[in-house]
């Protein structure tokens, strides 16, 4: 009996002290992903200059989503086909995120070779399946840009339309805000339809052919046809909309011929004309007109009464 117990004993013993090296390797904390560099105003541009490919959660103090941002953010790795390594930061300025178009927090956008061209996610989740999916489209930029010279030959929007649609976007420096929602909706799009922008300043020929008169001015061109945004709100959500069917609801117009150098000619002297008849000069103007015009009247009458007289002494000779 008294053996048995201690063969009892010994075994319990035993087992208390085998629950004493397993319990531990499985109450151990789990291992945290590093956290993410946390960046400045001062220090960004450095950042963005260094690295090719950098995405930065912009946050708010204080703010339960940011926090959820923020953990998802350490969670995320650089997508197994992405062209680079991707630096990852974060920063508290909201002023700053507003700047490349992250106008809500948390806001996700992603740098490619510099500051001159952000993508701001706009996903409706954030994880890391989501914005690791979008990154992978978000690579390569989106929108192309089209000048006076390359327009018709890229677009064909006048003369086949053959390679898709068009949505570009017409802008100045004062409104070149419009570019970030362009380039979100672009990666958006990609594969679907092409993106592009115009300097307005530096294409003035696209601009008066197409009767742009506004900043920003956005223009749908399908099929021989472009239609007029008008809504003042741009963003991915409401661009995608206007294209896969409210553009219906605007008139449509036909996409105008690039003028040739004759039509450019005629028109800027009908324009020089105008002008003149309606500037504070006009009374001159059409005295010294009608002076001309007078001259070249009396002209042709003398060429046609010399003309006549020769005829005449012509068939008296024969």
């Amino acid at each position: 009996m008294v053996i048995a117990r201690v063969r009892n004993f010994c075994l319990i013993w035993t087992l208390l002290l085998n629950l004493q090296l397993i319990v531990p390797v499985f109450t151990e904390e789990p291992v945290q992903p590093p956290s993410v560099e946390e960046a400045t105003k001062d220090n960004f541009v450095t950042f963005a200059r260094n690295n090719p490919y950098l995405l930065v959660l912009f946050y708010e103090p204080g703010c339960v989503t940011c926090e959820e941002a923020k953990l998802t953010m350490s969670q995320l790795e650089t997508p197994e086909l992405f062209p680079g390594e991707l630096k990852k930061i974060q920063i508290s300025d909201v002023a700053l995120a507003a700047t490349y178009g992250a106008f809500t927090s948390p806001g996700f956008v992603l740098f490619r070779h510099g500051t001159g061209s952000p993508v701001v996610y706009d996903g409706v989740t954030v994880d890391t399946e989501n914005i690791g999916a979008w990154l992978d489209v978000a690579s390569d930029i989106a929108t192309k840009s089209l000048t006076d010279d390359s327009f018709e030959h890229l677009t064909q929007a006048a003369t086949g339309a053959t390679t898709g649609d068009w949505l570009v976007a017409y802008y100045k420096d004062s409104c070149s805000k419009i570019l970030f929602a362009m380039e979100s909706f672009g990666v958006r799009m990609k594969r679907k339809m092409n993106i592009a922008k115009v300097a307005m300043e530096t294409n003035p020929r696209l601009v008066k052919r197409m009767k742009v008169t506004k900043c920003p001015s956005v223009i749908f061109y399908k099929q021989g046809k472009m239609y007029r945004y008008e809504v003042e709100k741009y963003d991915t959500k409401s661009l995608t909309s206007f294209v896969e069917g409210w553009y219906k609801n605007m008139k449509a117009e036909s996409v105008p011929v690039d003028p040739s150098s004759f039509d450019e000619l005629t028109e800027n002297i009908a324009k020089a004309l105008k002008d003149q008849i309606e500037g504070p000069n006009r009374f001159t103007f059409l005295t010294i007109a009608g002076g001309v015009v007078s001259l070249v009247l009396v002209i042709l009458a003398c060429a046609c009464v010399m003309s006549r007289r020769a005829a005449e002494r012509k068939k008296k000779l024969f």
